[in-house]
């Protein structure tokens, strides 16, 4: 078993289950700290990748099967691996991929849409270094963008709907909806 709490789970393309969360111990498997999958075929622990320094509070994989990662580790896989990054080639050699400069807080909330942006939600208020990124952005694969202003606050979910809205929860009260409210894009 683990050793500590665990925050998100998600079934990766190959079948596994990818666990993240405030753990250093995965079945005693060495670099399976704060993020750990189980293999339903050997029944056993896995590292994925190692050097994470503190939690791991959310993960979604993408089209490609890549795999975003958020929380509350920093420096991984280079100086500008701070609080979320993307591992790709879960199946080789994994690689952890900066997003830019990364984030200057937490992460808590990832969600790519359909179009392949990632959105990120949580404590930081800058992405990148990017103006208006006060806990809400958007990487497009190659930067980050604001989402009009920003927020004032922590943002905890997010959510796409059909039409491509984001749903956006938290704890922030600017917004015309405070604590849920929603992006069209404009």
């Amino acid at each position: 078993g683990l050793n500590g709490a665990v925050y998100c789970m998600a079934e990766g393309p190959d079948g596994k289950i990818y666990v993240g969360g405030n753990f250093t111990d995965a079945g005693g498997v060495a670099a399976a700290d704060y993020l750990a999958r189980w293999n339903p075929t050997t029944e056993a622990w896995e590292s994925v990748v190692s050097g994470i320094n503190s939690s791991i509070y959310r993960m979604v994989f993408d089209a490609n099967g890549d795999l975003y990662i958020g929380g509350g580790f920093t420096n991984l896989g280079s100086k500008d691996g701070d609080y979320i990054v993307k591992v790709t080639d879960l199946n080789g050699t994994p690689t952890v991929n900066a997003l830019g400069t990364g984030l200057n807080s937490e992460c808590r909330a990832i969600l790519v849409s359909p179009d392949g942006n990632v959105f990120v939600g949580g404590l930081f208020t800058s992405a990148g270094s990017v103006l208006n990124t006060s806990h809400i952005a958007k990487w497009d694969g190659a930067a980050w963008s604001a989402l009009s202003t920003g927020l004032n606050d922590n943002v905890l979910a997010l959510a796409i709907a059909p039409n491509g809205d984001l749903y956006v929860g938290g704890s922030f009260i600017n917004a015309a909806y405070p604590y849920l409210c929603k992006w069209n894009g404009t």
